[in-house]
């Protein structure tokens, strides 16, 4: 992958591991934001109400991840879990393990492997798809400039999240990652345009 795009679950995707009696149900979701990964979260528990323990581990982009072991010994759980994503180079990426008890212990090193082999078992399972890296820009500017912000706008993969027009208007853009520069050049034309 380079720096303009990254590769995601392109749909919820599940594996299973089970060792000694014990059942590892690993859950994959793409997600964007840790408000998806609290819902994806709570959709996990719904599911699986009876699970002695939710392990995961996420990676968004600009290199922001998380993972717990969620009672689990230290290390055991969430780091072998985002070592599956790192591994095959996942972003805007979540992965729950969930873990059903069988009475026998597994040690931390059966830990690791039942952790690490359910996660990469929904991988297994997925459909991966490759995305492009966003960019976003909030700028205010006077109602006569309009015409030209709009123009700016309406370029194909350039997406309006949010506007309001009235004499000080305000614009909110997406775009693809490869548009910066392109975009950053024509909004600098643009008098009394301020970047919030």
């Amino acid at each position: 992958m380079d720096e303009l795009s990254y590769i995601t679950f392109a749909a919820y995707a599940e594996g299973i591991y089970t060792e000694k009696g014990s059942k590892f149900i690993a859950c994959a979701f793409p997600v964007s934001n840790e408000n998806e990964v609290h819902q994806a979260m709570l959709q996990v528990k719904e599911k699986y109400p009876k699970a002695r323990h939710y392990c995961f581990a996420y990676q968004l982009q600009d290199d922001y991840y998380r993972a717990s072991d969620d009672g689990e010994p230290s290390g055991t759980a969430g780091k072998p879990i985002h070592n599956q994503l790192r591994s095959h180079q996942l972003t805007d990426a979540l992965i729950v393990v969930v873990r059903y008890f069988g009475g026998v212990l597994l040690g931390s090193g059966g830990l690791v492997t039942a952790y690490k082999t359910a996660a990469g078992e929904a991988i297994q399972n997925a459909n991966l798809i490759t995305k492009q890296f966003e960019d976003s820009v909030s700028f205010s500017f006077y109602f006569t400039e309009l015409n030209e912000v709009m123009k700016i706008a309406k370029q194909k993969s350039v997406e309006i999240v949010s506007k309001k027009i009235e004499n000080e208007c305000v614009l909110s853009l997406r775009y693809p990652r490869h548009l910066a520069t392109k975009v950053q050049k024509q909004l600098d034309k643009i008098s009394g345009l301020r970047f919030l």
